[in-house]
């Protein structure tokens, strides 16, 4: 029967050491097979490894996975246990080889003595510079012209409305509480009671909002910012009771970005 087996491993496409399911060793110094479309010269064999030349015949080498099938491709190879396997049909004539590198370029001619550059003309005469004219008299300045009168003034246009002052809102949160509510207040006080994620509505553009953030306790708390805020950073509480920290932010309509952040002051 023709000889057959599979891949133990898989292989990349420059391994030259591969190892088979079924133990085999080399009868004579080159042997091939054929892994997939894939043809390999065998140069040695020991147990279940064999050492391969990848791509002969110009094949491509290219990556197997476990499980390949491989088979042999031209002379014989015998099984670990002695018996010797039969020869199958030859199999097709590889692809030509590729052509040889073009034969070294020979080597340049002499290059030829330079002739003798040719003697240089005279140079002509300068021509003689023609006399500047003298210059023209400057014409009288003309007379300014009358000022015409002046229009009457136009009446002034009505007053309009007087605008309304923004008036501060300020609002103090319950402790623990995560939404800042800016959309409704100018300025919120917060007591934080764990790591928390601070969101808010987000005011008209151009309002300037203020948070304060008092510390309660020894406990250090981690406070992110996320919907509705653009901060710098996270902050971190201490583990000193009763620190205030104020940062301020301004409001795009959108978002509201932090413009500034104290550090901790006491209560």
């Amino acid at each position: 029967m023709p000889w057959s087996s599979t891949l133990a491993d898989a292989v990349d496409d420059h391994q030259d050491k591969i190892r088979l399911t079924t133990p085999l060793v080399a009868n004579r110094s080159s042997n091939f097979i054929t892994v997939e479309s894939e043809v390999m010269r065998v140069d040695g064999a020991g147990g279940d490894t064999l050492l391969v030349q990848r791509g002969a015949f110009g094949t491509d080498a290219a990556a197997h996975a476990q499980g390949a099938a491989v088979t042999r491709f031209g002379s014989v190879l015998t099984t670990s246990t002695g018996g010797t396997a039969s020869q199958g049909p030859a199999g097709p004539q590889g692809p030509a080889g590729p052509q040889g590198p073009a034969g070294a370029t020979g080597t340049a001619g002499a290059t030829g003595q330079q002739g003798p550059a040719g003697a240089q003309g005279p140079k002509g005469d300068t021509g003689l510079t023609g006399a500047q004219g003298p210059q023209g008299n400057t014409g009288n300045t003309g007379s300014q012209g009358i000022q015409g009168i002046q229009g009457p003034i136009g009446n002034t246009g009505p007053q309009g409305p007087a605008g309304t002052n923004a008036v501060p809102v300020h609002a103090n949160l319950a402790n623990g509480t995560t939404a800042m509510a800016f959309g409704t207040n100018t300025s919120v006080k917060v007591t934080p009671t764990t790591n928390a994620t601070y969101t808010t509505t987000v005011p008209a553009a151009g309002t300037h909002v203020h948070l304060t953030i008092l510390t309660s306790g020894t406990s250090s708390f981690t406070i992110t910012f996320g919907t509705g805020f653009k901060p710098t950073g996270t902050l971190a509480t201490g583990t000193t009771s009763a620190r205030v920290f104020v940062l301020s932010w301004i409001s795009d309509g959108t978002n509201l970005y932090e413009t500034s952040r104290t550090a901790a002051m006491v209560a």
